[in-house]
């Protein structure tokens, strides 16, 4: 058979998959990120600017509720004796409590299905188990160099940073 778009209405779309890489891929568009690409990204560069992507986890820091991240500082001054002169290690440890879903981070092919149906048209019964997914995890996920395109919409708007809440639109992709 052979798939449709995928057309927005749930379990009422036609058949949307299997991909245009077969019924048995499991790593979608990562089929892309070839060396000759990455090699020929290497090349696009003009200037040596970089630009953080990652979002620092702290309180605060937007998630949907009920998500949250909190973080514990421990400090240890240790009375362990590591070494025959006796020195003393202090140590600093943290305890973190979060979601995945937060901050800046990566989704595998197994994250967000439709009716039950994910990438390639795997149904959930399939893959999930309590203590994992046995398949479209982050971990099949390829390490990639390739050519992006940075929007600053902070700065098509005159802002620094944008306002909490600020929605992304269409028309701001468009300017």
């Amino acid at each position: 058979m052979t798939p449709h778009a995928y057309d927005g209405n749930g379990g009422r779309s036609p058949r949307w998959w299997p991909s245009r890489y077969g019924s048995d891929d499991r790593i979608g568009a990562a089929n892309e990120l070839t060396d000759e690409r990455a090699l020929a990204a290497l090349g696009l560069p003009r200037e040596g600017r970089v630009v953080e992507l990652g979002r620092l986890l702290e309180p605060g820091v937007p998630a949907y509720p009920p998500r949250t991240w909190s973080q514990l500082m421990l400090a240890h001054q240790s009375l362990i004796q590591w070494s025959p002169t006796g020195s003393q290690m202090t140590a600093f440890e943290e305890q973190v409590s979060q979601t995945y879903q937060i901050g800046t981070h990566l989704d595998g092919l197994g994250h967000v299905g439709v009716d039950g149906r994910f990438y390639n048209g795997l149904h959930y019964e399939d893959f999930f188990a309590p203590t994992g997914l046995t398949e479209l995890g982050i971990e099949t996920a390829k390490p990639w160099v390739s050519r992006g395109v940075f929007l600053d919409i902070a700065g098509l708007e005159d802002e620094r940073v944008l306002p909490a809440g600020f929605v992304i639109e269409p028309a701001h992709l468009e300017a």
